[in-house]
């Protein structure tokens, strides 16, 4: 049988396109293992590049991460559910939130960002677009991109881990967002990272 949750999510992560096959929200355990198996080996890809020490992957956070980008993308796509239904589809996660959970959820959650702008785009007062951008208040690494509001912002995990933490300074420096710079958390670390190359990769940028 097909593993069309898997071949959705390689569609997304590979090519940036969401493809789905069908109104299918029942995964099986043996799909979510493959898709686990997927990403264990694209958290190691990714971590050759991470610097410092890298967090081990986080099985429970990669295939929640996985499942909530999966059920969002359907409900993008096939809308035949109460708005009361919603919260069930996409759960919160029960885990502990942590810098190995921050990584591992990330390679899924990343691309919530556009999912909640196609959602705006075609409905503003869509119901789902809150319940998803509670996900990303929550892990905020993967929403640098969704321009959160920093003061709703808990980083006290994020700044735990110099791994984390730089990449999450490097995220801040390709979306060029600067009240999140501007924080106590990373304006020391971003100013470091740009270095005497701010022109080069932030025109607009000073320190503060």
């Amino acid at each position: 049988m097909d593993n069309y949750f898997l071949m959705m999510l390689k569609a997304i992560r590979e090519q940036e396109e969401i493809i789905l096959y069908d109104n299918i929200l029942q995964i099986s355990e043996t799909q979510q293992h493959q898709v686990s198996e997927y990403l264990r080996q694209v958290y190691h890809r990714e971590s050759l590049e991470y610097p410092y020490q890298t967090p081990p992957y986080d099985i429970h956070a990669g295939i929640w991460a996985a499942q909530t980008l999966y059920m969002a993308a359907q409900l993008l796509l096939y809308r035949q559910h109460n708005s009361s239904d919603l919260g069930v589809l996409i759960p919160d996660f029960t885990g502990q939130k942590t810098p190995s959970a921050i990584l591992s959820a990330d390679l899924s959650l990343r691309f919530l960002p556009d999912i909640i702008q196609k959602l705006d785009e075609i409905n503003p007062e869509d119901e789902l677009i809150p319940i998803l951008e509670k996900h990303l208040y929550h892990w905020h690494y993967s929403g640098i991109s969704h321009g959160l509001l920093v003061e709703k912002l808990d980083f006290s995990i994020e700044i735990s881990n110099p791994c984390v933490q730089q990449l999450y300074a490097n995220r801040i420096i390709e979306f060029q967002r600067k009240p999140l710079a501007e924080t106590p958390f990373f304006s020391t670390i971003v100013g470091a990272s740009l270095g005497i190359f701010t022109k080069d990769y932030w025109k607009n940028y000073q320190t503060v």
